[in-house]
C-alpha cells in the first residue's frame, strides 16, 4: 500500500512540502510578535512569510531570517534544567558527605525516615525502588 494514488499526487504532495518549508523556514521571529494584542509568535520561533510581507515586520526588525543563531526556546529550558541538575547533584554530593559523617543514631533516624516514605509509595514504585536495590 502506498500514501499516494498515482505519482501526481506525490508531486503535488512534495510541491506542498516545499511550500511549506518555504513559507515557515524563511523567518524567525526576534521577539514577540502580537497581532490585534494578541501573541502570535514568541521570541525564537518561525514566522510565516505571509505574515511578514502583510505586517512589514522584516522591516522594522522584529524578525530575522532563519538560521542566524537566534535562542531556541527548547535549548534554552534545555540548559536551564541542566544547570539546575548539576547544582542539584552538587549539593546531593554534599548531603551524601554529612550522611557518611553522621552518627548511628542519625544514621538509625534517616533509615527509619526512608523506609517510611518508600512505604507511602504506591505499590508499583515500591516494587521498582526494591528491584533497582537488587
Amino acid at each position: 500500500m502506498t500514501l499516494f494514488e498515482d505519482a501526481d499526487e506525490a508531486a503535488a504532495f512534495s510541491r506542498y512540502r516545499i511550500a511549506q518549508q518555504v513559507e515557515y523556514g524563511t523567518w524567525v521571529a526576534a521577539t514577540d510578535l502580537k497581532v490585534n494584542g494578541v501573541l502570535a509568535f514568541g521570541a525564537g520561533h518561525p514566522v510565516p512569510v505571509s505574515h511578514v510581507q502583510r505586517f512589514g515586520w522584516d522591516k522594522d526588525g522584529s524578525v530575522v531570517p532563519s538560521g542566524t543563531g537566534l535562542p531556541d526556546p527548547a535549548a534554552d529550558r534545555a540548559e536551564a534544567l541542566r544547570v539546575r541538575r548539576a547544582a542539584l547533584e552538587a549539593e546531593r554530593e554534599a548531603i551524601d558527605a554529612e550522611l557518611a559523617a553522621a552518627g548511628p543514631v542519625e544514621r538509625a533516624i534517616l533509615d527509619e525516615i526512608d523506609r517510611a516514605e518508600d512505604e507511602a509509595q504506591p505499590a508499583p514504585k515500591r516494587k521498582a525502588a526494591k528491584k533497582n536495590e537488587e
